[in-house]
């Protein structure tokens, strides 16, 4: 009897030893709640491209070609068309508003010639947050212009505005649009009268839109 409890005994104190060193010995398989939790995901878009939060400063960049209208009010002849390009570099930071760069110029067969610099505020109310697959862009911007003119009665200077409206389909980081630009002023020099003079320009556009310091959208 006496062997049969000493070994009872010794099995005993075998199964609680072991069951200590397991509670202590971390186990090398990582308990799951959830069968889900074991796939890792990559880091992908927000499921919505078009939320509102910008989470990169875009910069885009697009060149135009169209047709163009110069008027005048008062120094004949008070209306001439032609052919117009021009080239237009947008940013905005983290931000449905940002800031224009532009250029242009145009003429009519037998003049005049305008040629303007803009720098303007671009307010872009619908763009896509990520540039991924196909989906579109719309731009509206007003700021200040300056304009040569020649060769009316002589080369000139205007100080004016522009104001625009540019809409976009984006290919990933291919843009091409149409947009319509009016720009109006003054003459601040030469031997013109003073009269408000205008330009026109309606056409197509294309260029390229990049994202850079690109940072994670904030968790909802």
């Amino acid at each position: 009897m006496k062997p049969f409890c000493a070994f009872v005994a010794s099995s005993l104190v075998l199964v609680t030893r072991a069951a200590s060193a397991e509670e202590a010995t971390p186990s090398l398989t990582p308990a799951f709640t959830d069968a889900s939790e074991l796939v890792v995901e990559k880091e992908r878009p927000d499921a919505n491209p078009w939320a509102p939060t910008p989470t990169a400063v875009r910069v885009s960049a697009s060149g135009t070609l169209g047709f163009g209208n110069y008027t005048r009010t008062v120094t004949a002849p008070q209306s001439e068309s032609g052919a117009a390009l021009g080239g237009e570099l947008r940013v905005h930071p983290y931000s449905m508003n940002g800031v224009l760069f532009a250029f242009g110029s145009g003429g009519a067969l037998f003049g005049p010639t305008v040629t303007t610099v803009d720098l303007g505020y671009s307010f872009r109310p619908l763009a896509p947050r990520f540039m991924s697959g196909v989906t579109g862009a719309v731009y509206f911007d007003v700021g200040p212009s300056m304009g040569w003119v020649w060769p009316t009665e002589a080369l000139h200077h205007d100080l004016g505005l522009r104001t625009g409206l540019a809409l976009d389909l984006q290919v990933y980081n291919v843009t091409v649009g149409a947009q319509i630009v009016y720009h109006g002023g003054v003459p601040v020099d030469g031997p013109v009268p003073q009269q408000w003079e205008s330009f026109y320009t309606a056409g197509v556009r294309a260029g390229f839109a990049f994202d850079f310091g690109r940072r994670p959208p904030p968790e909802t």
